[in-house]
């Protein structure tokens, strides 16, 4: 495919999430309508039931809060795209805040593709091709994505370009300047 062709081999981290799994509400599959007991009949039990419901009601134990915040799950998901027209197996790794790295393999030939993980630690950040094996790979600063992205890069930039706005302002020539075009 690039003997013949010119063809671009780019592929790109488009997407990271992360964020708290939340077991799906609504519709219950396993609802067994002969076990419905309409709320007007609530206190009565069926013929010959009388001594199982009160029996399986004395076998049901509280369930502790506490337990179920203790294996607090997180849904997270990665989503890669092959940008050019050049269709090659990539590898993809993983890492998780508990220090967990997962490595995966994509054959390269559909226009993307997604990842997803059902894990107790969040999604730090993902990488296509992280040996750099590929070297003919288009753009390589695509190639990863945190979900917390550093903020220290743009803070930087805006303390130099304020201090350099003060600076001129500053300066009475500066200011003289812009007199001369009133």
């Amino acid at each position: 495919q690039a003997l013949y062709g010119n063809g671009v081999l780019d592929y790109s981290v488009d997407r990271v999430f992360t964020r708290v799994y939340e077991p799906d509400r609504g519709v219950d599959f396993d609802y067994n309508p002969a076990e419905f007991v309409h709320p007007a009949h609530a206190g009565e039990s069926p013929p010959g039931m009388e001594d199982s419901l009160a029996d399986s009601l004395a076998e049901i134990t509280p369930v502790d809060s506490s337990d179920a915040d203790a294996e607090k799950r997180y849904y997270s998901g990665v989503n890669l795209r092959r940008l050019g027209e050049f269709k090659f197996p990539v590898e993809l790794r993983v890492e998780f805040e508990d220090g967990e790295v997962i490595r995966e393999t994509w054959d390269g030939k559909d226009l993307w593709k997604k990842f997803r993980y059902l894990k107790p630690a969040r999604l730090v950040s993902a990488s296509v091709d992280p040996d750099n094996k590929v070297v003919m790979d288009a753009n390589f600063t695509n190639n990863s994505k945190v979900v917390e992205p550093a903020a220290a890069g743009i803070n930087k930039l805006s303390v130099r370009w304020l201090f350099w706005m003060q600076f001129l302002l500053d300066q009475p020539e500066f200011l003289n300047l812009f007199s001369f075009f009133l």
